[in-house]
């Protein structure tokens, strides 16, 4: 088994398909801040509670041209690894959706529903998927070299904004990068058929 390394996004995005909720400063999320206290580069949003309510989904695309660039030609997709570097400043986060897609398929919710996001100025990895999980991409959902490369790869989140009782306060989810590593095997190639010569 092989593997490219973890990656990083070439382009950020929102999409209202889920969630009530906008991010501010997505393209925060294209470079990773070792300073956890300076949020102004993070993807960032605030609710007051109550009422409970849903994010936005943010993006981190991956370019199929950099994707081509470290999958071989031949390389067979058996795991991905998802790691989403994430804090909140106040209030209380879980995950909501965390969803990696390509040329219409999408993986399962690889979303951790139970547990809390890190506190206040805190921002932590936390790891999805693995070398040998396939997230869902598999028999007729399976993925390609040839579809990675040409579309491209999209990995989605959408946050859960709670609050802690007692009382209102508002709930922010700071998000400061994203990373997506593929472990491959290469096929094997066919061995080539022996012609034999005859002489006369």
């Amino acid at each position: 088994m092989d593997t490219t390394g973890f990656l990083w996004p070439t382009s950020s995005s929102q999409s209202d398909v889920v969630g009530t909720v906008a991010w501010s400063g997505i393209d925060g999320i294209l470079t990773e801040n070792y300073d956890s206290q300076q949020s102004t580069t993070f993807a960032s949003c605030m609710i007051s509670w109550p009422p409970l309510a849903y994010t936005y989904r943010l993006i981190a695309s991956f370019a199929g041209a950099m994707l081509g660039a470290v999958l071989p030609v031949g390389a067979l997709l058996v795991g991905y690894a998802v790691g989403i570097k994430r804090g909140r400043a106040m209030g209380l986060v879980y995950d909501h959706q965390v969803l990696l897609a390509c040329n219409g398929k999408t993986s399962r919710n690889l979303a951790d529903t139970l547990t809390y996001w890190p506190g206040v100025a805190i921002v932590e990895w936390a790891a999805y998927g693995g070398p040998a999980d396939d997230l869902g991409f598999a028999d007729g959902n399976a993925l390609t070299r040839e579809e990675i490369v040409a579309a491209g790869l999209s990995l989605g989140l959408s946050a859960r904004l709670d609050g802690p009782p007692p009382g209102p306060r508002p709930v922010t989810p700071q998000v400061d990068t994203m990373r997506l590593a593929l472990y491959y095997t290469l096929a094997p190639e066919r061995p080539r058929r022996a012609t034999a010569l005859l002489f006369t």
